[in-house]
């Protein structure tokens, strides 16, 4: 009985996003992503995933810092 192991294979690169893009992204309030899907649901409740690309966004956090 022989047992083979087989290495596992890389996970794919993320493609390069622009900084720039993505800060004009979020402050039009849109996937940071995509550019399309709405960032929020309602006020500072962040969408789970975008509805346009599927972008995770829950980890995203839009409360601000003063409980902290």
């Amino acid at each position: 009985m022989t047992i083979e192991f087989k290495a596992p294979s890389p996970a794919p690169a993320e493609p390069r996003r622009s900084v720039a893009d993505a800060m004009l992204r979020g402050w039009r309030q849109r996937c940071p992503a995509c550019g399309e899907g709405k960032l929020f649901r309602a006020y500072l409740k962040v969408v789970d995933t975008c509805p346009h690309c599927g972008e995770d966004l829950h980890h995203q956090r839009a409360d601000d810092a003063p409980p902290y």
